[in-house]
């Protein structure tokens, strides 16, 4: 049976290596399932409740190259129509209007359509470029929060203008006051996240032509403006800004706008990237940012993503720019994240309209319009001074450790060692220092290394965690839980050498973490082996560390996973979770947003805290449960989740089960065989079974075990042999009887297995006689020709057959008449067998009842 199937696998292949790749256009169902799933994958409940049945999702959008899905009401996925381009494009949460498309997301629109078109004329795959999880994290959410546009208030304290010559209008009010410019949108949306700097760097002039057809002079002294970023709103959509709030917008922007040197008009106003790199430079003291250009990156689209996703792992925004040849028009827009599919987080300086993830990778086919016109600024960080500070720092009364740091010591901390006792108020003041508040709230801090091997924990103090009301302080010798839960930027954490006890998600989610060091000894509950902290017995998982990665193949005893105790956790590929597992705690897959795999050898759901896969991707996650199991799953609450809307809940293992064989007694047992079900699999299973050629009739298990087979997952059945009777005859011997005889049946048995003879018989024959007319008699008390058949016989190991025989009776010996071939008459001669014989002749016949010599 495995030759069949490895023959087919093999033909497959040969068909996949020989046949040339073609265009295969998805079908609309194919295409609406895709934009589903993307949606329900990417959105909360509220997006999701707009996917209700009653408003089901529409075609939105459709061309050549691909479809745009949505409801009315906003969310929406943008779907490649052919599968040699990846499925998904871009998704948002925005409602989608495809008759008031703003300009730089038109440009994306159209750039994806030329560049799918290219692709599938070429006829060759392109996959999506996805981030190297051991170099980056899997995902970072967008951290850019403002949503801003081009008009007022934004371009209250831009010069006057008047139209461009070659404007792209987009139903703008009519003003005399010129648009901010994309440019100096996305520039200033960074600056604002980067809170940086105070104030700007020298003056600019600016010659502006005016509605009158005159120029006019503007200058702008960006040294005396002065950035209140505290008044700066992410929003002024609503109208319900203050006159304060509109003039510190009002001025970043301006100041933006003359950094660039902007173009100014009424209805479009313009600048390049490789202008505002200059600009972030000289006027706002940028010293670290470069421009790149796509064209030098066409035949090498990972490296150019890859630099993408270094600038958004470190969380520094890239002001991406193009231009469109035809339209002679530039476009600029924010990058300010991204997803575990390489999908880009694009904020488009609209007032957030259609703000989303896109890819941003598939825009790399070789025609000019598209080799030059796509550029992108990045290093735009703050210049502030470099941190290597590391403090010792010895704490005699806990809760003190903060009154021994000043704000100025903080601006350059990069580590401390920390002795003395410690309780809550102290570990607060650590976490704030690296990064969150007891709300977990950002704070501007951001250290290294923390080396607590010489403290205490303590009981006490203030909060060091606030969390829907519940307040988390320590326990004496306690690593607290979720101590730096999420304090991305840390690298080493230390913990003290005297705990004895380690709380759930204390290293959780710290994708920076590449050092982990915890103390050992007898009196310890917990052991770090390979990047994973395991209960003193081994029988439960407390934490696995940011940094463990590949696969992980978690085996026999353990039986408890603890809450967090993946969470963050984004370089492992793989999960496998043993038969033995018997629950997983709340959010133990927090922050994990894609694995290859995950999956379970456990036949029934093990016991789930709350939202354990809440943060996976289930489009691009399989959960893989063993053979026969998938009913079971699909019932259970949070592993359904990977079936509903995402179909991604599959089967895995082979059970192979020995084929039933029924055989007579006595003979061979013959080739054992099998069937099988679920995965493919390469060896040859063995077989035994206690039955011989002498066993007796019965049933007989026939066993099965592994042999050679190589499976991931194996269910072995026995089948059953089943001996049945042997068929054999009993012959009944004919016979020449007087009537005056004492007659007495003969038979033979023939078919007799392993040698056997009549004594094989538990119970004797029983015989009837029957005279020529087919009377049953007892004896013999007429002469003539009787038949004699048999029933009854039985054995233990055989079923019969009868054979009848002939017996002929005559009056006595002296009642054989002789006669010659002339006496022969029409009258029916039989043999002394009882056969018929048409013509006698010499020899001895039964003729009308007796027995006669023809001579």
């Amino acid at each position: 049976m495995y030759n069949k199937i490895r023959n087919i696998a093999c033909m497959g292949l040969l068909l996949s290596l020989t046949l040339p790749s073609s265009a295969a256009p998805r079908s609309k169902s194919a295409i609406m399932a895709a934009a589903k799933r993307t949606l329900m994958a990417n959105f909360g409940r509220q997006t999701q409740r707009r996917m209700a049945p009653s408003t089901p999702l529409k075609v939105l959008k459709q061309n050549e190259a691909f479809t745009v899905v949505g409801t009315k009401q906003g969310g929406f996925a943008i779907i490649s129509n052919d599968d040699l381009v990846p499925e998904v494009l871009g998704y948002s949460d925005e409602a989608f209007n495809a008759e008031q498309i703003n300009d730089n997301f038109r440009w994306y629109l159209e750039a994806a359509e030329v560049a799918i078109k290219d692709i599938v004329a070429k006829g060759e795959v392109v996959k999506g470029i996805k981030p190297d999880p051991t170099l980056f994290q899997q995902r970072v959410d967008n951290f850019i929060t403002s949503n801003w546009g081009q008009q007022s208030p934004y371009n209250n304290l831009c010069p006057t203008a008047t139209k461009s010559a070659e404007g792209t209008w987009q139903s703008y009010k009519q003003s005399n006051i010129a648009l901010t410019g994309c440019v100096a949108t996305a520039m200033a949306q960074i600056l604002r996240y980067n809170k940086y700097p105070t104030k700007g760097i020298g003056a600019v002039t600016l010659n502006v032509k005016q509605a009158d057809g005159t120029s006019k002079d503007f200058t702008v002294d960006l040294s005396q403006s002065t950035y209140d970023w505290r008044n700066m709103r992410d929003d002024y959509k609503a109208k319900n800004y203050t006159d304060v709030e509109a003039k510190a917008v009002a001025t970043l922007m301006r100041d933006c706008g003359f950094a660039v040197k902007m173009d100014y008009h009424t209805d479009a106003s313009g600048s390049t990237n490789i202008v505002a790199a200059e600009g972030l430079k000289k006027h706002f003291g940028y010293k670290n940012v470069q421009f790149y250009e796509r064209t030098k990156y066409v035949s090498k689209p990972t490296e150019w993503m890859n630099l993408v996703f270094k600038e958004l792992n470190e969380k520094r925004a890239i002001l991406y720019g193009a231009i469109d040849p035809k339209k002679r028009a530039g476009h600029a827009f924010v990058f300010s994240g991204y997803n575990e599919e390489g999908k880009v987080y694009v904020n488009w300086g609209w007032d957030g309209s259609n703000n989303g993830f896109y890819d941003v990778s598939i825009l790399n086919p070789t025609g000019y319009e598209f080799r030059s016109n796509q550029s992108m600024v990045i290093g735009i960080a703050p210049d502030r001074p470099t941190k290597d500070l590391v403090l010792k720092l010895n704490v005699t009364t806990p809760g003190s450790l903060k009154t021994q740091i000043t704000a100025e010591q903080i601006a350059t901390l990069k580590g401390v060692v920390v002795t003395g006792s410690l309780n809550s108020t102290d570990i607060k003041f650590l976490r704030n220092l690296a990064g969150l508040d007891e709300a977990n709230q950002q704070t501007p801090n951001s250290i290294e290394t923390i080396d607590l091997s010489g403290a205490n924990i303590v009981e006490g103090g203030e909060p060091y965690l606030i969390e829907n009301d519940i307040m988390f302080t320590t326990t004496n010798n306690e690593m607290p839980e979720r101590a730096f839960y999420g304090c991305q930027g840390l690298t080493k954490i230390v913990l003290p050498n005297s705990i004895v006890k380690i709380g759930d998600g204390v290293f959780g989610n710290i994708n920076s973490l590449s050092e982990v060091v915890v103390p050992t000894g007898t009196d310890k509950q917990f052991k770090l082996i390979d990047n994973v902290l395991y209960s003193q017995d081994g029988t439960e998982i407390i934490e696995v560390m940011p940094m463990a990665s590949k696969k992980l193949n978690i085996k026999a005893p353990i039986k408890k996973i603890h809450a967090y105790g993946f969470a963050g956790c984004q370089r492992i590929t793989d999960i496998v979770l043993p038969e033995t597992i018997e629950s997983i705690g709340n959010k133990a897959f927090a922050n994990c947003f894609t694995f290859n795999s995950i999956r379970t050898y456990k036949k029934a759901p093990c016991k789930l805290g709350k939202d354990v896969f809440a943060d996976i991707n289930k489009t691009i996650t399989p959960l893989y449960v063993p053979l026969f199991t998938v009913d079971t799953y699909k019932e259970a609450a949070q592993w359904q989740d990977f079936f509903k809307n995402y179909g991604n809940l599959k089967s895995f293992g082979t059970q192979i089960t020995a084929r039933n064989i029924v055989r007579p007694y006595g003979d061979e047992n013959g080739k054992f065989g099998w069937i099988t079900v679920g995965d493919e699999f390469i060896g040859t299973p063995e077989f035994t079974c206690a039955a011989v050629i002498t066993s007796k009739v019965g049933t007989y298990p026939i066993q099965i075990s592994k042999g050679s087979v190589v499976s991931d997952m194996l269910f072995l059945v026995p089948g059953e042999l089943t001996i049945v009777k042997a068929k054999a005859q009993i012959k009944i011997v004919n016979k020449h009887v007087y009537i005056a005889d004492n007659y007495k049946p003969e038979f033979t048995i023939e078919g007799l297995k392993n040698n056997e003879t009549a004594s094989v018989l538990t119970k004797q024959p029983t015989f009837i006689i029957k005279d020529k007319d087919g009377n049953v008699v007892n004896d013999f008390s007429k002469e003539g020709l009787y038949t004699v058949t048999a029933y009854g016989a039985e054995a233990e190991n055989y079923d019969f057959e009868y054979v009848l025989a002939n017996v002929m009776v005559y009056k006595d010996a002296a009642g054989i008449e002789t006669i010659t071939e002339s006496d022969i008459d029409d009258a029916p001669y039989y043999n002394l067998q009882g056969v018929r014989i048409e013509k006698p002749t010499h020899g001895v016949y039964i003729h009308n009842g007796k027995k006669v010599v023809i001579k």
